[in-house]
């Protein structure tokens, strides 16, 4: 029997490494599998508040357009009003505000 002790200390000592590597392999796929959700999770998200910062600013465009129009009409109604011709530019080349620096 003494003859055997290395023996089952041997198969002991693997059968105590063999438990203890498939509990870190369980651990570490389980982890794995947590960090793949979690960034499914975030990209979800990502893409949810990417919708809603579109759909804002369609809305902010949408209004913006709908206050220039206005204004134009309104421009359009006092340049009438005043008699001056809708065809002609209400305020000369220069001071526009086109944004186009080079033709000033």
């Amino acid at each position: 029997m003494i003859e055997y002790l290395p023996l089952i200390m041997g198969v002991v000592s693997f059968g105590g490494a063999a438990l203890t590597w498939y509990d870190a392999a369980v651990r570490k796929r389980y982890a794995s599998e947590r960090a793949v959700e979690h960034l499914k999770k975030n990209y979800e998200s990502l893409v949810h508040n990417i919708a809603a910062i579109d759909r804002m600013l369609d809305q902010r465009l949408d209004a913006m357009e709908r206050d220039d129009l206005e204004r134009r009409m309104l421009l359009q109604l006092i340049a009438s009003k005043a008699g001056v011709l809708a065809d002609q530019p209400l305020l000369p080349k220069s001071n526009r505000g086109d944004g186009d620096s080079r033709e000033r």
